[in-house]
């Protein structure tokens, strides 16, 4: 059976998600680190400190944060946290060699 997307906006999603079902979540699986699976509840407090963490650099509506980041929770966490603020998350891949 397929399901339909009942909410407006990956936050209301998210929120909806965590309400619903805050166990199930997303799994990282990063190389040279074990899995890590973190629930919907759990990214959704993550997702509010990072948004707490922006408005302190007065970051809003409107407003662009760039992410340099591979792919993980803490980045994840970060794009919800903007995008609780109603900013614009914009994703910029890290050169090769850089953290290695």
């Amino acid at each position: 059976m397929r399901r339909t997307w009942a909410h407006e906006t990956l936050v209301e999603g998210l929120v909806g998600a965590a309400s619903e079902a805050p166990e199930r979540g997303l799994t990282f699986l990063l190389p040279g680190r074990e899995a890590e699976r973190i629930g919907y509840g759990e990214l959704l407090n993550r997702a509010k400190k990072a948004a707490k963490f922006f408005s302190q650099w007065k970051i809003g509506q409107g407003d662009r944060v760039l992410f340099l980041s591979g792919t993980t929770p803490e980045l994840v966490a970060g794009i919800f946290g903007a995008l609780l603020l109603g900013a614009i998350p914009c994703l910029v891949a890290p050169p090769s060699g850089i953290g290695a």
